[in-house]
């Protein structure tokens, strides 16, 4: 087996908050690479209705893919027996706004379907778990009040074997587990006090924390990351304070790819007491950068705010009703200074109570992804608030709506496109290859059809289900560079089906994770049939082009808790990178690796051979103090020298979290902190 160096590379470096007034409890995170949603922003979906939170259970990450950005997944949404949240990460980015992650009330998931999404309203730790108390799925609305996942999470907090224990055959202990906690190789690795656990696996050989949590996180060409949120008051992530005017407002961080400082920071608001947020993020080839949220009222990203011009200086809201919240997108030159971004284009979308979820781009490319659903009719992108190629019949209840946006000179809509069918859908992950290709991954129950945006174009109809199941059925589907509809195929039965991630690798396989709980999955041989042992469970699978046959694919976890996997990407060899939350063990297949707590969850990560899926290295990090989560992860597939194919994993955490000899803490385990974590194969 390769070994693994994990190297944290802090978001923020000695990170200084000069007046913050902390984050609020209803913070709430969305799935798709996550959304991070401000208190009174839930109402638009942030909350029930779309949790705009992290990825499944808790993060985020929606879909990494290649270098694409993923919402950070709630961090560490917890679900319950019965409650099926699971996903509800996926839907929004980082958690929570005001209040810990996890968010109180649980997020909604990503899938609506469950329920309301793993990330409660409160972020992703949120004191009550990521799944808001009795939320379960509401008829109709795709992400139900609430959220269905339980109250439990998927990540335990903890190291993932005993402390001290010696692992496998030849395993020995290390105290601490700076380097692996591991030790010696034996099989099962040993454990570190701690530290990261896993085969054959060295832990992180430093790490550092940032405050607020994290929402979103991408990687650009040259490697160097981006890290996006909310904050409230005022900041220093390592390049100069920035602050917040009135209450949140989003940030955009550039990071360096070798010190984990911000080079560049910067915040937009509005002179009043409303909310902007900042959940999923996107870097081209140039550097420009995409940056999608929610506002409230207006957002400026220039000092001439609403004295500019509209959609480059400012934006307002053209059709919503005072108080609530729009979705927008605005893309932001490689070159903006400080303290202000310099904005290509900016645009507001009217998705009703509806978010963007997702967010992706390549290295080799200058344009990105965005997708998510909506619970209304979206206009046209030639209109203040539109973002669609063709006029679209709305279904009544939740659409497919998926995009692709241009990050060369214009920022403008390529093409965008709104699916839909007699139920519920979403689309949680999305990706891109580097011919220009999109690849959207999601659920829904009823019927669902996607319709190519070139008149003549084909039509691809998936399998109907009862519209009473909880978006069952999962699904992945392939757009050409125009829109035009190439492939779609759908999986799974009664129960829970969340795709909380998708990439795609240099020779065109697709790979898709997340979770499934009472469920069953039939991908065709030599897969065949995944199931869940009764609560949700994490599962992998890689796909060829054609999304008809699987190369390889596996579920893990055990019958007690909850396990999922949060994000996925693949590096230029193939190799396939996941991170996630669990609770409990994570069964033989990722190496028995054991959460230090059935209440609160902790992180792992693991790498998987291109060829067989086998795993080469995996680690569980946490304590029994709050929740953890790896929700976002970006491989640097066009950087070179000694960031080629470096792999990032970002996420939040409630407590303490020791990656190596650095213990992070947070002040309170009421209280949620971000991190970033850099791992090096070897």
């Amino acid at each position: 087996m390769n070994r693994c160096l994990a190297i944290l590379v802090p978001i923020v470096l000695g990170a200084t908050v000069i007046a913050c007034g902390g984050a609020s409890s209803n913070e709430k995170v969305d799935a798709g690479q996550r959304r991070y949603c401000p208190g009174s922003l839930v109402d638009a979906g942030c909350d029930a209705s779309v949790g705009q939170g992290g990825a499944p259970g808790g993060g985020g990450e929606a879909g990494v893919v290649v270098d694409g950005s993923v919402g950070v997944p709630d961090l560490g949404a917890k679900l319950e027996v019965g409650q099926l949240d699971l996903r509800s990460a996926l839907t929004g980015e980082v958690g929570g706004f005001d209040g810990g992650v996890a968010g109180d009330g649980g997020g909604a998931a990503p899938i609506d379907a469950p329920g309301g999404g793993g990330l409660g309203a409160g972020g992703v730790t949120a004191t009550g778990g990521v799944v808001a108390s009795g939320g379960s799925t509401t008829t109709g609305g795709a992400t139900a009040s609430g959220g269905t996942a339980g109250s439990a999470g998927s990540t335990a907090t903890g190291g993932a074997t005993a402390s001290g224990g010696t692992a496998g055959t030849g395993g020995s202990t290390v105290t601490g587990g700076a380097t692996g906690s591991g030790g010696t190789a034996g099989s099962g690795g040993s454990t570190a006090t701690g530290g990261a656990v896993g085969s054959a696996c060295l832990g992180p050989s430093w790490a550092a924390e940032s405050t607020p949590e994290l929402a979103a996180m991408t990687s650009a060409a040259s490697g160097t990351l981006w890290t996006a949120g909310a904050i409230y008051g005022s900041f220093n992530f390592g390049a100069g304070t920035i602050t917040s005017t009135g209450s949140s407002d989003a940030y955009l961080n550039m990071v360096s790819s070798t010190t984990g400082a911000a080079t560049k920071s910067f915040a937009f608001g509005d002179p009043g007491a409303n909310e902007q947020t900042a959940s999923l993020v996107a870097a081209g080839q140039n550097g420009n950068v995409l940056v999608a949220g929610l506002y409230v009222n207006e957002i400026d990203f220039t000092s001439n705010g609403d004295n500019g011009n509209l959609n480059l200086d400012y934006l307002g809201e053209q059709s919503k009703s005072a108080g609530a919240p729009m979705n927008y997108w605005v893309v932001a030159s490689a070159s903006s200074t400080m303290p202000y971004i310099t904005p290509i284009y900016a645009h507001d979308t009217d998705l009703g109570d509806g978010a963007f979820l997702a967010a992706a781009s390549n290295p080799a490319i200058n344009k990105a992804a965005i997708c998510g659903k909506t619970m209304r009719a979206v206009g046209l992108s030639t209109t203040k608030t539109g973002f669609l190629s063709n006029t679209t019949a709305f279904s009544g209840q939740t659409d497919v709506v998926v995009g692709v946006i241009d990050l060369a000179t214009t920022g403008e809509v390529v093409w965008g496109a709104q699916f839909g069918g007699t139920g519920n859908s979403q689309c949680t992950a999305v990706a891109m290859d580097a011919n220009g290709n999109t690849y959207i991954a999601g659920n829904y129950n009823g019927s669902l059809s996607f319709t190519s945006v070139t008149s003549g174009g084909k039509t691809i109809a998936l399998p109907t289900v009862s519209t009473s199941d909880s978006l069952a059925l999962m699904f992945v589907a392939e757009f050409d560079p125009n829109g035009n509809a190439v492939a779609a195929q759908s999986w799974g039965s009664s129960g829970i089906s969340n795709v909380n991630g998708i990439a795609v690798d240099g020779s065109g396989n697709v790979i898709i994770a997340g979770g499934i709980a009472q469920a069953d999955a039939n991908f065709g041989a030599p897969v065949g049939t995944l199931t869940s042992l009764g609560l949700l469970n994490g599962f992998v699978v890689k796909l060829n082009n054609a999304l008809t046959t699987p190369a390889w694919g596996f579920t893990f976890g055990d019958a007690t808790f909850n396990q999922q996997v949060l994000s996925v990407a693949t590096s230029s060899t193939g190799d396939v990178f996941v991170g996630g939350a669990y609770e409990g063990s994570l069964g033989a297949k990722l190496d028995n690796l054991t959460s230090t707590s059935d209440t609160a969850s902790s992180a792992f990560d693991a790498q998987l051979a291109a060829a067989t899926g086998a795993v080469e290295c995996a680690h569980s990090y946490g304590d029994a103090s709050g929740n953890h989560g790896m929700n976002v992860v970006n491989v640097a597939t066009a950087a070179t020298g000694s960031l080629a194919n470096a792999v990032t994993y970002g996420g939040n955490f409630a407590g303490t979290m020791t990656l190596g000899a650095t213990t992070l803490s947070t002040l309170t385990s009421a209280d949620t902190y971000g991190y970033v974590t850099r791992v090096v194969p070897q």
